[in-house]
Formats: structure tokens, C-alpha cells, sequence
């Protein structure tokens, strides 16, 4: 193979990692706002990112509460904090639990913004003072658990509400975190370009 062939090749690899890297990030936030929970070094730890849309939202109740989670219940991410209570408009739509856990279990730590979904009563928690379609990212940490403590169960999980515009949803990930779709159909390019260049150098 020629050395122009060989460099044109490279470039087009390098590209392809670009666009996979682009696509994992771009279909990783579509959704409004994820929740990735997982087991690590004998703690569970959550965290959580994105956005919400609370334009549709209405009855804004400031409270004050602790962080936490319960499989019946409701899921935070983030540090206690003084939060602002939004409830849903209409068109919610979700599971009523995470697992077989009826305990709340109250975060040992936390860092960022708090966020949180009551699917057992369909209202959500952002930081006081929210804009909405702001950047969110929160984690905590259950110390020294794991998922079966706590009644989790391993899933996804995904809740949505609103209608046109206003559309918005909260999704959890318990356990392995889904890789989207995209990203296999990008690797599977860039497989098949490692293939060709192995081909034309034996050429």
C-alpha cells in the first residue's frame, strides 16, 4: 500500500472515532434527564445528568429534604438540599416501582445539583431557583451496599410526561448502562475500515 493510501486511511479512521465519539454523546443526552446507578467498591453510587424542560409545570412549593432513595417510592441524585417542588402536568407515564425495596435509604454522600422523581406521587424536585433546560448534574453515594440492600432492581427504567413542546422525560439506569445504538453502528464501520486496510496492505 502506498504511503498517500496509508495516510488517507488513517485520517479516515481518525474521523470515524470522532463521529462515534459525537454520536455516544449526542443520543447519551437526548434524553431530558438520566440517572446511571452503579455498584462500585462496595457502595452504590448514582449519578445524574442532563436537562428538564419545566416550562408545562406548574404549583411551585419550596420544601427542604433528604436525599435518598426508595424502590417504591422515588429516586434522588445530588446532596440534601433546599429544593423546589414542581408538579407534573398531564400525560405522565411510568413505572410505579424500581424493585422489590420499600425502605428509604438516605444518601451518605452527595455533590452537585439535586434532582429527584416521586413516581409514587408523580412530582419532581429541581434546585431552587431552576431555569429551565439548564445543565443538571448531581451523584450519591449509599456506603458500604448494593443493589439488593436497597431492593433495586437491575434495569431501565424511563418516565415521560407532556405533550408537544413540552414533552420531557427521567430515566434511570440500574446496573450496566446501555450503550446506544448509534455507537454500535459506528464501531461496526470503523471494524469493517480496520478490515479493508488489513486486506490492501497484504495486497
Amino acid at each position: 500500500m502506498r504511503k498517500s493510501q496509508q495516510s488517507a486511511l488513517r485520517r479516515l479512521a481518525v474521523t470515524t472515532l470522532v463521529t462515534l465519539a459525537s454520536a455516544v454523546t449526542a443520543v447519551t443526552t437526548q434524553a431530558a434527564y438520566i440517572v446511571n446507578a452503579t455498584e462500585v467498591g462496595g457502595d452504590v453510587v448514582f449519578a445524574g445528568s442532563g436537562s428538564l424542560d419545566t416550562s408545562a409545570w406548574f404549583e411551585l412549593v419550596p420544601i427542604t429534604l433528604q436525599t435518598g432513595v426508595n424502590a417504591s417510592e422515588s429516586i434522588f441524585a445530588g446532596p440534601p438540599a433546599t429544593t423546589r417542588l414542581y408538579e407534573f402536568p398531564t400525560n405522565f407515564a411510568g413505572p410505579t416501582s424500581i424493585g422489590p425495596g420499600t425502605t428509604f435509604n438516605g444518601y451518605d454522600a452527595g455533590t452537585g445539583d439535586v434532582t429527584g422523581l416521586r413516581f409514587v406521587d408523580q412530582n419532581l424536585y429541581t434546585p431552587n431557583g431552576y431555569v429551565s433546560g439548564a445543565a443538571l448534574q448531581g451523584t450519591s453515594t449509599l456506603n458500604s451496599t448494593t443493589f439488593a440492600n436497597i431492593g433495586l432492581t437491575p434495569g431501565t427504567y424511563e418516565w415521560t410526561w407532556g405533550s408537544g413542546a413540552s414533552a420531557d422525560s427521567y430515566t434511570l439506569n440500574v446496573g450496566a448502562v446501555p450503550i446506544p445504538a448509534a455507537a454500535w453502528l459506528f464501531g461496526s464501520g470503523l471494524l469493517g475500515l480496520v478490515g479493508v486496510a488489513r486486506r490492501r496492505a497484504r495486497a
